[in-house]
């Protein structure tokens, strides 16, 4: 039975060790948080808003317990201020529902499975040298520590990773007692709105003690307008702050969000920070020689702004189990590391990286002729964006250029026109 170890008890490495225990491996997960502390002494790792595609990958592993109860959301809202003082609005639907559920409670509820289910559990903050015992018992080491520092033995991959500080500073709080856009979306959505100076968005959420509540996530571009949270020091001054952006700058949603509040008895529900999008090399090395792979945040850092970091994590932790069942008997060695890293950045990583990160930049124009033509026409919406965003490859080479995308909408558009004559 091959010893695979993993470091980290986030959304990646709890993925892979469920997919791996299931299978008969030798599972040890190292983690610094106990379950409780995951659920009663953590902050959220994120909003974490997951496609019908990744929540597939839980219940095909036998680990989602929460999506036909949560908070669902149908598809996206986009609303943007345009120069005449008129209003863009998209609303882009969804084949299958998604959702965010407070990864603290996935995650104490997944710890605590896979301990009966036969996986070990070791409760350390692993540093270097504990990481050269763990590597050294192990016939594979997988790093799962997100952004954390550790995860900066995998080298950054500088041909790929497109930014070298920060494209936006990050509030994220969760609340309760909001409106909602039901009456102006005609479905429940990630609402989004998208200003000259950053982004605002509201996530249906589902939180671990208030159930169905809503999570806001605001962009800020550094310097600007809404960059007002570097100072804060509790959820209910974030709150109270974006409530205040909220009036100044997006009017238009102040009477769905006006009566917000921030949730209550959870102190920890909140988060203000940065950190700039980044591509890991393959894998690396610890001063031994030892190899490490890394999986989800710890090989790609997303910005929040396309909502594909925690989606690429659950994508990359199944392609990494495929692979490790795959390799059989064989060695994980550099060669495996590199052909498989490849193999998964061909087939998914790349297409959502361009794609996530062609929200924070402002002159991607075949994203621009998307999002017109989307408020033009909502079948264009529904079946080119709504019907793309859980698969990024989907939207690639053509909406690299805005030409192609003019013709790839006037090309679905025909086929419409076609059936239904």
């Amino acid at each position: 039975m091959r010893r695979i170890s993993i470091i980290g008890s986030g959304q990646a490495g709890l993925i892979l060790a469920h997919s791996l225990v299931g299978r008969g491996y030798d599972v040890t997960l190292y983690s610094d948080k106990t379950a409780d502390e995951w659920l009663h002494a953590s902050r959220p790792t994120g909003t974490a808003y997951l496609f019908a595609e990744s929540l597939q990958i839980e219940r095909d592993i036998g680990i989602d317990h929460w999506s036909n109860t949560m908070h669902k959301g149908q598809g996206m809202h986009v609303e943007m201020p345009l120069p005449d003082g008129s209003l863009l609005s998209i609303v882009a639907r969804t084949a299958r529902p998604g959702g965010a559920v407070d990864q603290r409670m996935k995650f104490h509820r997944w710890m605590n499975d896979l301990d009966d289910l036969g996986g070990r559990i070791v409760i350390e903050t692993v540093d270097v040298a504990a990481a050269e015992r763990i590597a050294a018992q192990s016939d594979l080491t997988i790093l799962a520590v997100g952004k954390g520092d550790l995860g900066r033995i995998v080298a950054r991959d500088p041909a790929r990773s497109v930014y070298e500080r920060p494209a936006r500073n990050l509030a994220m709080g969760i609340v309760t007692n909001i409106k909602g856009w039901e009456s102006r979306s005609g479905i429940t959505a990630v609402k989004y709105s998208k200003l000259p100076f950053g982004e605002i968005f509201w996530v249906p959420f589902t939180h671990k003690t208030a159930g169905p509540s809503w999570s806001f996530i605001v962009e800020a571009i550094p310097g600007g307008a809404l960059d007002k949270f570097g100072g804060a020091a509790s959820g209910p001054e974030v709150v109270e702050t974006v409530r205040g952006l909220v009036r100044e700058f997006a009017a238009w949603d102040e009477e769905n969000v006006g009566a917000m509040r921030y949730v209550e008895g959870d102190d920890l529900g909140w988060l203000v920070g940065a950190f700039p999008p980044t591509v890991r090399q393959a894998f690396g090395r610890l001063p031994s020689g030892a190899l490490v792979v890394p999986v989800g945040d710890s090989a790609i850092t997303f910005d929040p702004i396309g909502g594909h970091g925690g989606n690429n994590a659950s994508h990359h932790a199944r392609h990494l189990a495929d692979e490790i069942i795959a390799r059989n008997v064989m060695p994980f060695d550099a060669a495996w590391a590199t052909e498989m890293w490849e193999r998964y950045w061909e087939s998914r990583g790349r297409h959502a990286y361009r794609f996530n990160n062609m929200f924070l930049e402002s002159d991607t124009p075949g994203l621009a002729t998307l999002l017109q033509a989307s408020a033009r026409d909502p079948r264009v919406a529904d079946a080119m964006l709504g019907g793309n965003v859980m698969t990024p490859r989907n939207f690639f080479p053509w909406i690299e250029s805005a030409a192609e995308t003019e013709s790839m909408i006037a090309a679905v558009q025909a086929q419409w026109d076609v059936q239904r004559a």
